[in-house]
């Protein structure tokens, strides 16, 4: 007979949930994720530094230097027992939520070189690498280095043999 599962206990954490949960892990640097929230909730991730400290978390306002102002969630995350699990991320409590003034900006991506930059110093994501430049009608397949964006497979039916 199977086992039977009890229901999952959820916990909405609120930002000084959060705050209070990244005071005590006794680590001193987090892996910080940004996320832009669109009107209907529907967020995408904008930026990812390493090497954050509890004051990015605490005091946001670099953002705005970053891109812009808006409604952004910030996801932290630390590396947990690192001696067995290396590539182990756990999200620490919940998302912190501001909503900073201004217009909103694409991610520039010279901020974090500036001099005064308030914000954390290690940002992996984007990169210059990972930002296309092109229009999506004139990028080429990634996959199959087709002209017009798709793979030739998505518009040609293949036979079964």
């Amino acid at each position: 007979m199977p086992a039977r599962v009890g229901p999952v206990e959820q916990r909405v954490f609120s930002n000084d949930d959060t705050l209070r949960l990244l005071r005590e892990t006794g680590l001193a640097q987090f892996r910080l994720r940004l996320f832009r929230r669109g009107p209907i909730g529907a967020g995408s991730l904008l930026a990812r530094f390493e090497n954050a400290t509890y004051q990015h978390f605490q005091n946001a306002t670099w953002i705005t230097e970053l891109c812009g102002g808006g409604r952004y969630e910030l996801e932290a995350s630390g590396l947990w027992d690192s001696r067995f699990e290396p590539d182990l991320i756990r999200p620490i409590g919940g998302f912190i939520t501001v909503m900073l003034d201004g217009a909103l900006r694409d991610v520039d991506l010279s901020a974090p070189a500036r001099l005064g930059w308030r914000g954390p110093l290690e940002m992996t994501y984007p990169t210059a690498g990972s930002m296309v430049e092109e229009a999506p009608e004139k990028r080429a397949c990634r996959r199959c280095e087709n002209p017009g964006g798709r793979s030739p497979s998505a518009t040609t039916p293949t036979s079964a043999t």
